[in-house]
């Protein structure tokens, strides 16, 4: 018989697998209306993050014995930009007409109530992703044509582009040693002095000045 299942690995930073046992040990993700998969998510996320925000670490989307790993996405045009973005702002607060869309959504708004901050983008790999914050509960989900994909606490990322929003420059990569590294890089005329902000997996680990 088919059952759910989720494990938590690779300590001390915390990763959720969420998927369908299948017989034999074919295992698949199954990401979809269900609330038992939202659900779970959901609780296991506010047990593993009840001592305050970590950082998700996210190496790729197939687990050590061959499962899917829910992954978080990432903005393509992240910076500040003539082409994609003509504003710094990144989020904004939902409004009076806020609505959930699909059975993830409103499993995610029953348990949670309305998000803090809502934003939309694409994704590296060309996805359209919705993104809420609840700042409060240090929350992010991800829906992909509503339907969840990711969630994990809210990092240095987050609340650097809540703070700042859009950076005139922008930069991700990852490290021979399996780190992804992103720079942000905020000039020009509102910003008295250049400030730099690095992160390691999602963790912010510099903050520098200059003229």
């Amino acid at each position: 018989m088919n059952r759910w299942s989720v494990a938590k690995s690779y300590a001390p930073t915390a990763q959720f697998i969420l998927a369908r046992q299948a017989p034999k040990g074919n295992t698949r993700m199954q990401i979809g209306n269900s609330r038992l998969y939202v659900t779970g998510l959901i609780g296991l996320l506010a047990l593993s993050i009840a001592t305050g925000c970590t950082t998700s670490k996210i190496t790729g989307n197939i687990g050590p014995d061959g499962e899917q790993i829910a992954f978080k996405r990432y903005e393509r045009h992240a910076d500040i930009d003539f082409l994609h973005h003509f504003t710094r702002t990144v989020y904004h607060e939902p409004g009076v007409y806020f609505g959930p869309s699909g059975d993830d959504q409103i499993q995610v708004v029953s348990e949670w109530g309305r998000p803090n901050f809502i934003r939309k983008f694409k994704s590296m790999t060309g996805e359209h992703v919705v993104e809420w914050l609840y700042r409060d509960n240090c929350l992010l989900f991800q829906f992909i044509r509503d339907e969840l994909v990711f969630t994990g606490p809210i990092t240095g990322v987050e609340e650097v582009l809540l703070s700042h929003g859009r950076p005139d420059s922008y930069d991700i990569y990852s490290t021979d040693a399996g780190v992804q590294s992103m720079n942000f890089v905020y000039s020009g005329l509102i910003f008295s002095k250049l400030e730099n902000f690095k992160f390691n997996n999602d963790k912010l680990i510099l903050k520098s000045t200059g003229n």
